[in-house]
């Protein structure tokens, strides 16, 4: 009897719970594979039988396709092709005649963590796909095979009747490709089921993203539909666009236009690092620029581009979007910017990762700066590439370490280290620290543009940008906290229950200074800390909440954007507050009493309002403390949960 170590059917489950984050980022490694094929034309189709989430999803492309042998190990984990190059267009920006595939783990890794059941259709020059074409197929409900630990024999099979159909759009059919390849993942997960309209938007988003210097230079065409069975037809349909973070050429120059914005003129100018630009519109061709990584000997390792951007000084000062928009954070551009915030790494021209943690994420003027960073695949064992191509841990490690412990450890391992041993460690700490001298100079220059448009007094209009405490403005003085020279008692035995006060010293957190009768203030003591909850309309969309500072108190502000914020809220003043629900029609029963009063609920919210209390008066102390290490931590964690919350309640619709 063989004793496996990784026994097959264990091994292939746990890639059900790998670590693709959804669909769409799984689908990007079938979109590599494609492009490594040379394929031209892709296409998505998510396939649905009359209801309005996927059962099975197909991905077509018409790259060169794959010789017999070749299909047959496509399923086996581990083995990659390294046969020939492809060549990037002249637009793009990365290095030509580098692969996207890593370590062959792909295809199987991605397709196992959403479906159960993977089929892979492929033929070259002199098949066609009009009749039956060389098939393979894994299924995870097949045991004896998996336990066998044999790859399946290749078939013929008749590519599916439907697939002409669900690809309506490509310059051709499929029965006319000359040569190409079609994955279909069946038995979907529901884990993973998406409103298909919701994953088709996701999947051009993401993809148009992480695709975005092949899409631009018009090497790759995406095409993303919703394909219904039972009417064979598709009833939603997109091409992915190039979605740049770093706002330096515009994918949608119609809804840019509409907002003054002239010609070619984008959201973002590119920052140079050169002091006589700083502040300064450049205008014209960018040029990133390229650097050099070198080994422990001084020969040369790989090479990377480094590309900076901040907004046009133009979007800060025009009148016209003072008077459409108040705040160009709430404009459509704003919106967006909020949301594609964070430092791109990026291998050879696909991205990685759009990491937030570089940025303290709650600070207006992160969302308008931008850097990416584009490096060679000869450099993933210095930076600390995964296997499966979703991070880069030697740079993600330290992004949201604060740039005076950069440089402290940076000089260490130069004075004391082993260069033979510390070398890549050297250079990941010299990267970073060029991104946050970069990000440090341009929020400098962000934070100028809205000084000086700004009135009044005191400097504070309602066109300025929301204002959020940044770490190290809370100051401890011993048991209080104090905000702008205020003493904050923290044991007070008084709830803070008057809204106008609340108002007051809240007002300068929401843009336009919001009314008083506008912030509805939700009391509440939870162990002698004193709370206020608000709703706030100008949050971001990404985060549940964040924390300012009241006069006596610590005001836990809900981002009335994120879909959950709401309803947070309402439930945390439902327990003590006594109001009914004012539209409520019923009379009498359960329907008409205080949620907080019914049997078990009561307890129910005690918790949820200790778990947002400790949260909050967590990062409070640490930042009163200046251990910023804690607070980004900390910040970071409560952004990834509340964008895991947005997904379920995607999925729950």
């Amino acid at each position: 009897m063989t004793d496996h170590i990784f026994p097959p059917s264990l091994a292939l489950r746990a890639l059900s719970s790998g670590p693709y984050r959804n669909a769409a980022y799984a689908i990007s490694e079938l979109i590599d594979n494609s492009a490594d094929a040379k394929a031209k034309f892709i296409a998505v189709a998510l396939i649905v039988d009359g209801s309005s989430r996927p059962s099975e999803i197909a991905v077509l492309d018409d790259g060169t396709g794959m010789d017999r042998e070749l299909l047959r190990r496509c399923v086996q984990y581990g083995y990659g092709e390294s046969g020939d190059e492809r060549e990037l267009g002249e637009g793009t920006k990365s290095r030509a005649g580098k692969r996207l595939g890593k370590f062959g783990v792909g295809l199987v890794a991605a397709s196992f963590s959403q479906c159960s059941d993977l089929q892979v259709m492929s033929w070259q020059q002199g098949e066609t796909a009009a009749g039956v074409v060389p098939t393979t197929r894994l299924r995870l409900s097949d045991e004896s095979g998996i336990e066998d630990n044999l790859l399946p024999d290749t078939f013929h099979e008749k590519v599916p009747d439907w697939a002409n159909s669900a690809f309506f759009g490509l310059p051709e059919p499929i029965s006319e490709l000359k040569s190409g390849t079609l994955v279909v993942w069946r038995d979907v997960s529901t884990t993973h089921r998406r409103r298909a309209g919701t994953l088709r938007k996701h999947i051009c988003d993401l993809c148009g993203r992480i695709h975005r210097e092949l899409i631009r230079s018009k090497s790759l065409w995406i095409l993303v539909n919703v394909f219904d069975r039972v009417s064979d037809e598709v009833i939603d349909s997109a091409w992915a666009p190039p979605v740049d973070p770093t706002f330096l050429t515009n994918w949608d120059e119609d809804a840019l236009k509409k907002d003054g914005f002239v010609d070619n003129e984008t959201l973002f100018v590119p920052y140079t690092g050169h002091p006589d630009d700083a502040g300064k519109d450049i205008d014209g061709e960018y040029q990133p620029q390229m650097k050099t990584i070198k080994g422990p000997d001084g020969g040369l390792v790989g090479h990377y581009l480094l590309t900076a951007s901040y907004r046009r000084s133009r979007v800060a000062t025009d009148e016209k979007l003072k008077v459409d928009y108040k705040d160009p954070g709430q404009a459509p551009f704003g919106k967006l910017a909020n949301r594609l915030r964070g430092v791109s790494l990026m291998r050879s021209g696909r991205e990685i990762e759009l990491d937030p943690a570089w940025l303290r994420g709650d600070r207006t003027v992160d969302r308008w700066v931008s850097v990416s960073i584009d490096f060679d695949p000869d450099l993933d064992e210095v930076f600390g590439v995964s296997n499966d191509k979703q991070q880069v841990r030697g740079l993600s490690d330290l992004a949201s370490t604060p740039l005076k412990e950069i440089k402290e450890r940076l000089k260490e391992l130069r004075e004391e280290g082993d260069i033979e041993e510390d070398w890549r460690n050297i250079r990941c700490l010299e990267v970073t620290k060029q991104i946050k001298e970069l990000l440090s100079d341009m929020q400098r220059i962000v934070g100028k543009q809205r000084k000086n448009t700004r009135g009044g007094k005191n400097g504070g209009s309602g066109t300025g940008d929301p204002y959020t405490p940044s770490v190290g403005e809370l100051k401890q003085d011993g048991d209080a906290l104090s905000a702008n020279g205020r003493e904050i008692p923290m044991d007070s035995t008084e709830p803070s229950s008057d809204s106008e006060k609340t108002a007051e010293a809240y007002g300068n957190t929401l843009a336009g200074g919001e009314p008083a009768r506008e912030v509805r203030p939700l009391e509440v003591m939870q162990n002698h800390l004193k709370l206020d909850y608000v709703l706030d309309p100008h949050g971001p969309a990404t985060k549940m909440f964040s924390f300012a500072v009241g006069p006596g108190h610590l005001i836990v502000r809900f981002h009335e954007k994120h879909p959950l914020s709401e309803t947070m809220a309402w439930l945390l003043d439902s327990g003590h507050s006594g109001d009914g629900d004012e539209d409520s029609d019923s009379e009498g029963g359960d329907d008409n009493q205080d949620i907080g009063e019914r049997p078990g609920v009561e307890e129910a919210l005690r918790v949820i309002r200790g778990l947002v209390a400790s949260f909050v008066r967590s990062q409070a102390e640490a930042d009163n403390l200046q251990r910023f290490e804690e607070v980004r931590a900390l910040d970071t964690s409560l952004s990834l949960w509340s964008e895991k919350a947005t997904y379920v309640l995607e999925w729950e619709e």
